[in-house]
């Protein structure tokens, strides 16, 4: 049962994210009106005041967003189009979806964002522009300035490598884009421009968040975010009291090396293990947050992979029996790193089969190669593409 609850809290957090059903919490269309829910506060638009309607997008929500927009807005879109991660459309009507490459920008990141362009650049006053943004649109709007596509490839794989967080990673994306920072929603104005973010970055900064593409200090520009990693570790609360437990939400965000931080939920699970005799109710600790890894090696894996086995080896080394405690980490995204896998678990049934490869868990954590040992004990989540995207979402459930 212990797999059994970990995904079923971590799933209930990913569904409390859903982009399409955010979109629809935030926009509304009433006799023409259309009702916007920004910063808590609602603005209101009437449509007669409007030739056009447009729609563009980047990101891995930005499909599911599109579609919300579709049985909104209806036959009143003009035209619209998008840019996705291969594998995360949906069935949209009026907007175009453009599959491209992710978190590798490819020649399709450079065909959307020169075909958004192209759609935007004939508007004026009387143009009704929603952006759809979400986490990855850095990779999937594509447009260098002053430097090859095969050199920001190049510049994007070594920092990544280099375990840059989203951060650092994207001031240098904006530093390098005609669309970047804001410019993106330059290149609207006059028109008028509402757009819904689904943030992926601690703290919601619009700047950073799919390098602040629409980060434009203008009256006629809305930013609104719809949801985030902190509302999806409430849901993740909301499922594990349901099924019975104590919970404990972290508050701060996880962030710095994968490494780091499962050496700080080994601490954890070792302290509330001996006040177990305290807990009347089995304990649910919640966290989340986007942490990193540093590639020295040429393995596969991604961070929240590396988390768990770097876990599991701390488990392992240790002379205290951890029958009661299970672990995951996963990606809201359903895809952690370059692979088909949203993360990893542990529990004793994991930690038994890890035995029989416990001297090569040390040589795969240096080569960050933590697919291979997790593949071999059957400790991978696959939850296929989710089609949103907040970060990260750690589960510590202690019985």
């Amino acid at each position: 049962m212990n797999k059994t609850n970990l995904l079923k809290i971590f799933k209930s957090g990913v569904n409390s994210v859903d982009p399409e059903e955010l979109v629809h919490k935030h926009l509304n269309l009433v006799n023409n009106q259309l009702s916007v829910k920004c910063n808590k506060k609602k603005k209101q638009f009437n449509l007669n005041n409007f030739d056009k309607i447009l729609v563009i997008g980047a990101g891995k929500a930005s499909a599911k967003m599109a579609r919300a927009v579709e049985k909104i807005l209806t036959n009143k879109i003009d035209a619209g189009i998008i840019s996705v991660k291969k594998g995360y459309t949906e069935n949209l009507k009026r907007i175009i979806q453009i599959e491209a490459g992710h978190p590798i920008p490819d020649t399709n990141s450079i065909k959307a964002a020169k075909k958004i362009l192209n759609l935007i650049k004939k508007n004026d006053k009387k143009t009704l522009i929603i952006g759809l943004i979400s986490g990855g649109g850095s990779s999937l709007l594509c447009l260098p300035e002053k430097i090859t596509l095969k050199e920001k490839i190049r510049l994007t794989q070594k920092y990544l490598n280099a375990g840059a967080d989203i951060k650092t990673l994207n001031m240098r994306r904006k530093k390098l884009s005609k669309i970047k920072g804001g410019k993106l929603a330059e290149l609207m104005l006059p028109a008028t421009s509402i757009n819904f973010i689904l943030s992926d970055v601690v703290g919601d900064d619009v700047s950073i968040i799919a390098s602040g593409l629409t980060d434009f200090d203008h009256p006629q520009i809305i930013n609104t975010i719809i949801g985030n990693n902190n509302l999806s570790l409430k849901g993740c609360e909301r499922k594990a009291k349901e099924l019975g437990f104590e919970t404990h939400l972290i508050r701060k965000p996880m962030v710095g090396s994968a490494q780091q931080a499962s050496s700080y939920f080994f601490r954890l699970a070792k302290r509330k293990m001996l006040q177990r005799h305290k807990q009347i109710k089995p304990l649910c600790i919640i966290a989340g947050g986007e942490t990193t890894v540093i590639v020295k090696g040429s393995g596969k894996g991604g961070r929240c992979q590396e988390m768990v086995l770097s876990f599991l080896n701390l488990m392992n080394q240790s002379t205290q029996k951890f029958d009661n405690i299970s672990f995951l980490s996963c990606g809201t995204d359903g895809t952690d790193g370059p692979t088909q896998y949203a993360g990893a678990y542990f529990d004793f049934i994991v930690q038994k089969k890890s035995k029989l490869f416990k001297n090569d868990i040390e040589k795969c954590l240096k080569n960050n190669d933590s697919n291979t040992i997790l593949k071999k004990i059957n400790a991978l989540i696959k939850t296929r593409p989710t089609n949103t995207n907040v970060g990260d979402i750690q589960i510590l459930l202690i019985k």
